[in-house]
């Protein structure tokens, strides 16, 4: 797999760590759907990263049907 064909989950994705993985995805040509709490930051990053290569979804990580939903909804986005 090249880094270019990844489309990734990024949990914690709008800061630190998180944020640091999206990028090295993103610089490669791969996408994110970068799911976090944090509305501002997430829309920060998402300008950083392009709309086109990053999504942000508000997602509670301890509550499974948003991580689900979340997931099917980003799944859809980058379907090839």
């Amino acid at each position: 797999m090249q880094i270019q064909d990844i489309r990734a989950v990024v949990t914690g994705g709008v800061s630190g760590l998180g944020l640091a993985v999206a990028q090295r995805i993103v610089a490669g040509g791969g996408k994110v759907a970068l799911f976090d709490i944090n509305d501002d930051k997430g829309a920060a990053a998402v300008a950083e990263l392009g709309a086109d290569q990053a999504r942000y979804f508000r997602t509670d990580v301890t509550d499974e049907a948003n991580v689900a939903g979340n997931i099917a909804a980003a799944k859809d986005l980058w379907a090839d």
